[in-house]
């Protein structure tokens, strides 16, 4: 693989993981309370919620592998970002995840 096919490899594993996680958000913190408050959908958002922080979490695995395949040098520091992402995200899917128990 070359070095440029490379790094649009990690740029795109990167955007897709890091746009899914701010989707999962937005759906979750800013939409869905919305329409909760408008009446709309009072219960619905764990079972958005959980789904959606499980694919996010698959996304942010596969785009760190893929900066360690490719032995990029910001690997580490995308890691931190990463952990700190996934334990944000973990946590809110416990958090679901009480929420239909």
């Amino acid at each position: 693989m070359s070095e440029a096919s490379a790094g649009g490899d990690i740029y795109n594993a990167f955007s897709s993981s890091i746009a899914l996680s701010g989707a999962r958000c937005l759906l979750t913190y800013v939409l869905l309370p919305l329409a909760g408050g408008l009446g709309a959908l009072p219960t619905v958002g764990p079972y958005l919620g959980v789904p959606l922080g499980a694919l996010a979490l698959v996304f942010d695995v596969r785009a760190i592998r893929r900066f360690f395949q490719v032995r990029h040098r910001w690997r580490w520091a995308a890691t931190l970002l990463y952990l700190a992402i996934m334990i944000l995200v973990g946590g809110l899917l416990v958090v679901d995840i009480s929420h239909l128990a």
